[in-house]
């Protein structure tokens, strides 16, 4: 969210124009063409031209920064359906119809993506850092969400199948045999282990008990045989 703020502060330092997209048939900017605000014009026009036409005129009517750019464009189109606009001038953000949005949601569901592409959201979604202050709002925006009794059943469901998975155990049971080999080496090492270790502990003998009460017992060993190694040790010093 400090993020986001802070590249809207920078946008709205940054220098932008006021254009008008007109024919010869309009008059005036008040009333007709098209009111827009931009810090690319060259960008912008190319997207005016592929809508209405390469006959149409694009005209700058005033240059400042852009929440000076904004704040002109509202003047100019303080309501809805003025000239060629849809919308109300000097709203920097997107606004969809509801229409819209539902034709939108039905072509995206069901949609199917490729590994490559998975790939790629998977690799994005774990660079990407939160800072304090976000994390505690969306901490707070997940704790006052309200989920229906479908949506629980879902996600139930969607557990069940995760923990049935063939990958998803072989990748828990080797995570845990490395833990294994570690604490073969040094047994207090969980002892001295973190929260989140721990807490992945618990996880482990909550979803899979058995392979949990396994991995206790092989620790448990390790641990013998470590004590009993450091008395013989010790004898042998004395």
């Amino acid at each position: 969210m400090k993020n986001l703020t802070a590249r809207r502060r920078r946008l709205n330092g940054c220098k932008a124009v006021v254009y008008w997209v007109h024919n010869e048939r309009c008059r005036s900017p008040k009333k007709d063409g098209y009111v827009g605000v931009t810090i690319n014009l060259k960008d912008r026009s190319k997207d005016h031209v592929s809508v209405f036409g390469k006959k149409v005129i694009i005209d700058v009517l005033t240059t400042g920064t852009r929440k000076q750019c904004l704040d002109y464009e509202k003047k100019l189109r303080s309501k809805q359906n003025i000239g060629w606009n849809k919308s109300i001038g000097g709203n920097s953000t997107f606004h969809i119809n509801p229409a819209s949005i539902k034709k939108i949601s039905k072509i995206l569901k069901g949609r199917i993506f490729s590994n490559v592409h998975r790939k790629r959201l998977s690799v994005a979604a774990s660079n990407r850092v939160w800072d304090e202050e976000s994390r505690k709002i969306l901490s707070r925006m997940a704790s006052q969400r309200a989920l229906s009794e479908k949506t629980k059943n879902k996600i139930r469901r969607a557990m069940i199948i995760r923990n049935k998975n063939p990958e998803y155990l072989r990748r828990w049971k080797k995570s845990y045999r490395k833990a294994i080999e570690i604490r073969k080496r040094d047994p207090l090492a969980m002892m001295r282990a973190g929260r989140k270790t721990k807490e992945r502990w618990k996880k482990l003998r909550e979803q899979h008990p058995r392979l949990y009460m396994k991995v206790c017992a092989n620790i448990s060993q390790a641990i013998t045989r470590w004590r009993r190694k450091s008395e013989v040790t010790n004898r042998a010093a004395k």
